[in-house]
């Protein structure tokens, strides 16, 4: 029932003939997405696919904003495979970005894996990170409390969700799973926590690979996921009630 009254439109698949103008395509729609104050989800597929979304925040805004990446992996390669755009790179161009100062706008959550050319950037910068021992060890509402404390600053947050940061047993349908992620529920706790105490201007569920796991497990996380922030942000701008 709450969720007949949403309004969701499905703007369907982006088709561009190469990378370059797919990037481009995804970053001009969802720099009107923002600019229209329109909150949208967008689901992959590679986590490349964050790239042009986080870009097309950035143009739409006049500000900084936040991105909290809930993940097994930083993403923070200056390239992987010889590729700035890859999967293991999206947020080291996030850093590129203009309405992105520096580290501080970003908060990673789950990570449980490091690549050297990340633990070389690690090492020289600081990073706000709470990764899948310490989510386990102080508990989810604990490591939500202080990623609240750092992205509170920001008018506008994203949230870029690649589904490994579950445990494999709980989203075994994935590329780069990795043993000892989080849990379902302390996903959902968290989920819950940081659309009720920040602005989450649109999120993304990326990295769902159905076809390598029959059990679907990772695509019926997927969908939980999407359903559970669907209804917090419904929630919260009133078209549901408390």
């Amino acid at each position: 029932e709450s969720f007949a009254r949403l309004n969701v439109y499905d703007a369907g698949d982006f088709k561009g003939s190469n990378r370059d103008e797919l990037f481009e395509e995804i970053t001009e729609y969802v720099c009107d997405l923002i600019k229209n104050n329109i909150f949208f989800t967008a689901v992959g597929g590679d986590h490349s696919v964050t790239i042009p979304i986080e870009a097309g925040i950035d143009r739409a805004l006049d500000e900084q904003f936040g991105i909290i990446h809930i993940d097994a992996h930083f993403d923070l390669c200056d390239t992987l495979n010889d590729d700035p755009l890859s999967h293991g790179s999206v947020e080291r161009r996030a850093l590129d970005l203009k309405n992105v100062e520096g580290t501080d706008n970003l908060y990673f959550v789950g990570i449980r894996s490091i690549e050297p050319d990340e633990y070389a950037f690690k090492e020289k910068n600081h990073i706000n990170v709470q990764n899948a021992y310490n989510c386990h060890k102080f508990g989810m509402e604990k490591v939500a409390e202080d990623v609240v404390a750092k992205m509170s600053k920001f008018n506008k947050v994203y949230i870029t969700f690649d589904i490994d940061c579950l445990d494999p047993a709980f989203a075994a349908g994935t590329g780069t799973p990795q043993f000892g992620g989080l849990y379902s529920r302390q996903v959902l706790e968290l989920l819950d926590i940081l659309f009720h105490k920040l602005n989450i201007i649109a999120f993304d569920v990326v990295e769902v690979a159905p076809e390598l796991d029959p059990s679907l497990t990772s695509m019926f996380a997927a969908r939980r996921i999407i359903t559970e922030s669907w209804g917090h942000y419904a929630r919260k701008i009133g078209k549901i009630g408390e």
